[in-house]
């Protein structure tokens, strides 16, 4: 009693090919046992991205995922915590998880038992011109593209002082198609949670533009233009909710692993993505 001990939460059976992410729900009696420092390890190679929900209500759970491509392959120690006695008795500390190899999927693993404590996120058709008996004018421009994303994507026209043009709705599958006025215009992309794209485009009448097909990067919540362990932080103190919508990166209804599994993707990524 008042005394700490130090837990490893271990994660075996690694298959071939590894694991991307993991998930750790630990549960404890808070009358017997206080937790503090969760320290996760470099299972999952280095520099990975963790996601700390708790400890609060005899509950924590620590969500994991490689960097940068990172996974892991080999067996080992996960986290750690201490473990402190408030009063004698024994405790059990229990630690379920579930593991992602990368596929969207997060699947349940069985736990080798408890540890044991005793203590002391409309595309516009082309106006046609109408017959005349003049000669028929060039259309105007029209621009087209498709942006990737898991969020519904935004995209902009400023003029070259900085104020907006247009701004419409990609469709569904990112594609988008629509006119401006002829010009020399910054175009951007915008999705909620990720970091955007900018490009220039000049646009004539008569000429359809296509931009080319870019894919946003998942992980920029606090929409700073940076992917860090701040955005890693949202995840964890939001986990399992769907609030706030900027952490919802795969747009699936719940923040958990798999979200945080894409943000480690683009981990220490910052800057809007270079589009032409």
């Amino acid at each position: 009693m008042g005394h700490i001990a130090t837990v490893n939460v271990n994660l075996n059976n690694v298959p071939v090919g590894g694991y991307t992410s993991a998930e750790f729900t630990c549960t404890y009696n808070p009358a017997l046992v206080e937790v503090s420092n969760i320290a996760v390890t470099n299972l999952f190679g280095a520099d990975p991205v963790a996601a700390i929900n708790g400890p609060q209500n005899g509950s924590f759970i620590v969500a994991i995922a490689g960097s940068n491509g990172n996974r892991a392959t080999i067996g080992g120690t996960a986290f750690t915590f201490s473990a402190k006695g408030l009063q004698a008795g024994q405790a059990v500390i229990e630690c379920t998880a579930r593991v992602s190899k990368g596929d969207g999927i997060l699947v349940s693993i069985p736990s080798t038992g408890g540890a044991n404590l005793t203590i002391g996120s409309v595309p516009t058709e082309t106006p046609t011109p109408a017959p005349t008996s003049t000669p028929t004018p060039l259309p105007a421009p029209v621009i087209t593209g498709q942006v990737l994303a898991s969020k519904p994507v935004t995209i902009r026209l400023f003029n070259a002082d900085n104020s907006l043009a247009t701004t419409l709705t990609a469709n569904a599958d990112g594609t988008f198609n629509f006119t401006a006025p002829a010009g020399t215009y910054t175009i951007t992309a915008t999705a909620n949670g990720f970091l955007s794209a900018q490009g220039s485009v000049t646009l004539t009448n008569g000429i359809t533009s296509t931009m080319s097909t870019v894919a946003l990067l998942a992980g920029d919540i606090d929409n700073n233009g940076v992917i860090d362990q701040f955005d890693a932080m949202t995840i964890g103190m939001s986990y399992n909710t769907a609030i706030p919508p900027a952490a919802d990166l795969n747009n699936d209804g719940t923040i958990n692993v798999l979200d945080l599994e894409l943000l480690a993707h683009n981990y220490r990524k910052s800057g809007a993505i270079a589009w032409q």
